[in-house]
């Protein structure tokens, strides 16, 4: 890596490259058409990723109150490790089938972004960051229907790689003490985030259309109300996300959509001297679900994972 300064500007250039090998053994499990459990065969394998990222950096001081900031950094995301371990699970009850996929390919990023960091005030600030992302081999899941052999006509549900893809937006990110509220205490700071983005891929399986990618909403809010003394911190947590794609399907009715999610958090804890700390974490305050998939239409629910309010309390002590 090389950094270099002059003035108002700062560069960085670097260079990483990164080698992975993973080993696994997987197990092919065969349910009967009562439903019980008929028999597992076991299967091994190894899988090889090596991958370089270029990256640069630049940074300006326009004026004291705002900075721009620019970079083109290349990155990496590897299959999860359930995911390419050549598993198999039969069910010839419901003649369904789901496999890992020891082929699948790390998805690969080239990621332009450039943003302007606008400090009004000592504590305060709003930073604007315009992305670009062109991606490739994306993975995604796949459900299609067998034709031929032993398992004609069973639906499989795999994750494969697609082609290249393209994900461009926005996002604001704001920070603000809110000291000048009435009634408000000294100490209390909001810190919002908002990203919109647009995505368009070709799935090999939809030739013909253009699609978003998986799992990515259009647009995301994550907001913090953050309070701390030298005795009490305290944090509420609020998250929400429109519809994302989850799972693609040979026919458009056949795909299943997380819908839009909204989730709030709370945490405090109190700290009577330098040695211990008191806390209380609660999740999912307002027990909403943890997610929700829809098949083609709002109007065909297919699951729902419901896990109420969660909470944590104990005391942390340092020695």
């Amino acid at each position: 890596m090389i950094n270099w300064e002059n003035e108002k500007w700062r560069y960085i250039l670097g260079y990483r490259y990164e080698d992975a090998t993973v080993s696994f053994r997987g197990s092919q499990v065969l349910i009967a058409e009562d439903g019980s459990y008929q028999d597992t065969l076991a299967s091994i394998g190894e899988k090889n990723f090596g991958n370089a990222f270029p990256n640069a950096h630049f940074r300006y001081l326009w004026n004291d109150n705002l900075t721009i900031i620019g970079s083109y950094t290349e990155t990496i995301q590897r299959p999860w490790y359930s995911d390419i371990v050549p598993s198999r699970s039969i069910d010839l009850q419901q003649r369904f089938i789901s496999e890992g996929n020891e082929d699948l390919r790390p998805t690969l990023y080239s990621n332009w972004d450039l943003s302007f960091d606008i400090r009004y005030s000592d504590t305060a600030m709003l930073s604007i960051e315009l992305f670009d992302r062109s991606i490739e081999d994306v993975v995604f899941v796949s459900r299609s229907i067998i034709s031929g052999g032993e398992f004609d006509g069973f639906n499989l549900q795999t994750k494969q790689n697609s082609a290249s893809a393209e994900n461009q937006g926005i996002r604001f990110t704001h920070k603000q003490p809110l000291d000048l509220i009435p009634f408000m205490p000294k100490g209390l700071i909001l810190n919002t985030t908002y990203t919109w983005q647009d995505s368009e891929i070709i799935y090999p399986n939809r030739p013909r259309e253009l699609l978003p990618l998986p799992w990515t909403s259009e647009s995301f809010i994550d907001a913090t109300l953050n309070y701390d003394s030298p005795h009490w911190f305290f944090q509420l947590k609020y998250m929400h996300n429109e519809p994302m794609l989850a799972r693609l399907s040979s026919d458009a009715w056949e795909d299943a959509y997380q819908i839009e999610q909204e989730r709030f958090g709370l945490d405090i804890s109190y700290k009577p001297d330098e040695k211990r700390r008191y806390f209380l974490e609660i999740t999912n305050l307002l027990s909403s679900p943890n997610f929700e998939n829809i098949e083609g239409s709002k109007f065909y629910p297919i699951d729902i994972r419901q896990i109420p309010w969660t909470a944590r309390a104990g005391i942390k002590f340092e020695l």
